[in-house]
Parts: C-alpha cells; sequence; structure tokens
C-alpha cells in the first residue's frame, strides 16, 4: 500500500467531518477532533469552570461546552456563546503571561441579553465597570442579528470602539449602545475614572477593522481582534486605525482555530 493510501485510509475512518474539512484544519485541530471522537459516545459536553472575577459573576460558574459547537468550529461554521467564553478565558490568561494588566473583559452571554434584559445587562456594564477602574481597554464581545461584533471600552477616554467585521454604517444604531451609555454615567457618577474634560457622556469614533468575505466569519474576526489588541496594542492612546479593513487569511483564522483548540485539550477537558 502507498503512503497516500495510507493516509486516506486513515482519513476513511469515521470522523465528524468530511475528509476535505479534516484536511483543511491545522493540526492542533486535528489533535482537539481525534481526542472528542475517542470519547464522544461518554461524553457529549464539558464543563469548563470560570472564574468569578473574569467576568464578573457573583461567584465562580461551569460553563458546559457542547461538543456539536466545537465541531462547529471546525468546519468554520457558526460560533456558540460558550466558544466565545472559553476564548475570553484563554486570551484573559495570555495577557496574565505577557504581564499584560490593563485590559478586562465583559461577558458575551450578558452584553447579548440586551434585548431581553436591557435593564440588567446596564447594571451589569457599570458593576463591571466599576471594578475594573483603571483599565485601559475593555474588551466586549457582542451578539446582534445573527452577527458578531467587538465593543472595546476605554473609559479614560470616554470612548468606544466599535469593531464590525460585516462592514456597514458605523454610525448605525445597535442595541446595546443605549444601555452602554447608560452605564457610563452611572459608573461616572460612582466616582469612576474618566475623562473629566468630556463629562460623563461616551463617544463612539470611527474605528477600522478587518471586514469578513462571507457571511460565517463574525465569530472568527471577533476572537483575532481581541488577540491582536492584547499581544500588540495595549500600549496604545485609542484603538481607531490600529487596524486595516483589508479581510484576514486563512491562514491567520486557522491560527486563532489552533489556538483555541490547544487550549481547550490543555486546560479545560480535565
Amino acid at each position: 500500500m502507498t503512503q497516500m493510501s495510507q493516509a486516506l485510509t486513515q482519513l476513511e475512518k469515521p470522523l465528524y467531518l468530511p475528509i476535505k474539512s479534516y484536511a483543511k484544519m491545522g493540526e492542533k485541530c486535528r489533535k482537539l477532533h481525534d481526542m472528542l471522537k475517542i470519547s464522544y459516545k461518554s461524553v457529549e459536553l464539558y464543563n469548563v469552570k470560570f472564574p468569578k472575577e473574569l467576568y464578573h459573576y457573583s461567584r465562580d460558574i461551569d460553563v458546559p461546552i457542547v461538543v456539536e459547537d466545537i465541531i462547529q468550529m471546525f468546519e468554520l461554521k457558526w460560533l456558540n456563546i460558550s466558544i466565545i467564553q472559553v476564548w475570553g478565558r484563554y486570551i484573559s490568561e495570555v495577557g496574565v503571561s505577557l504581564g499584560v494588566d490593563n485590559v478586562g473583559y465583559l461577558c458575551p452571554e450578558r452584553l447579548s441579553s440586551v434585548e431581553t434584559d436591557t435593564l440588567g445587562t446596564s447594571e451589569y456594564i457599570t458593576d463591571a465597570l466599576v471594578s475594573l477602574q483603571g483599565k485601559k481597554f475593555i474588551l466586549g464581545p457582542y451578539f446582534e442579528s445573527e452577527h458578531w461584533m467587538l465593543i472595546v471600552i476605554c473609559p479614560e477616554r470616554n470612548e468606544v470602539y466599535f469593531m464590525d467585521p460585516k462592514k456597514r454604517c458605523q454610525t448605525r444604531s445597535i442595541k446595546l449602545k443605549m444601555p452602554l451609555n447608560v452605564a457610563f454615567r452611572c459608573y461616572c457618577q460612582k466616582g469612576g475614572k474618566h475623562d473629566f474634560k468630556k463629562g460623563s457622556s461616551l463617544t463612539w469614533p470611527k474605528t477600522l477593522c478587518p471586514q469578513q468575505p462571507g457571511g460565517d466569519e463574525c465569530a472568527y474576526y471577533v476572537l483575532k481582534l481581541m488577540y491582536e489588541i492584547v499581544l500588540s496594542h495595549t500600549m496604545k492612546d485609542e484603538l481607531t486605525k490600529c487596524f486595516k479593513e483589508s479581510s484576514y487569511s486563512s491562514e491567520e483564522i486557522n491560527e486563532i482555530r489552533d489556538l483555541w483548540s490547544e487550549y481547550f485539550k490543555d486546560s479545560c477537558m480535565k
């Protein structure tokens, strides 16, 4: 049997994915895929612990990460909130390892519940801003109308950088805008650090970011933006022109999937 035939025989073993999809994944994605395949009949989800400090919960919580949601990532399809939550935990740990202590994080699930709980979302943001006082950038992945975007709050400049991977009018209103503005005013009233010359109002300056070429890549772009901010832009004063509008390459997106897979395999499957 030739080496090519042997390789095809290996790939023809039962997989979650079509052979072509499997072949397009990075090495670390494949390792996670193969590990999940072994245990799938007995384990259909993994409970991942999140410390209360990360997303400003009242207590530590376990978030179920369903294997089917991970398979969606393998196939470059839609990403569920739990995948984004794990990425936030990973990025926060990367920041700690690099000595980055000026970035905070907001829970994507809490932000994205604004449509059903506007007041609760605003109160959550206020409390988070207070507990994150002194952080330069606060990253908030946000989901609305079947689309992922990234909100970055810079309290000391009274600014919000709205990064939308699917090009649209930057001045268009999103449902989170009003409760976020209210939350910032409450934060200022509680003595939160901000630009006193601008009062307690937020500004939303036009912010460039890479643009997705299709309809399903938005979550991967948000993960990549978060990664780049923590690794390369925490010393910048503001983020309006840190990024260009060109699309990420498939290699750059695969890097993000590999990083997520490696972290989940090593840190979340214990």
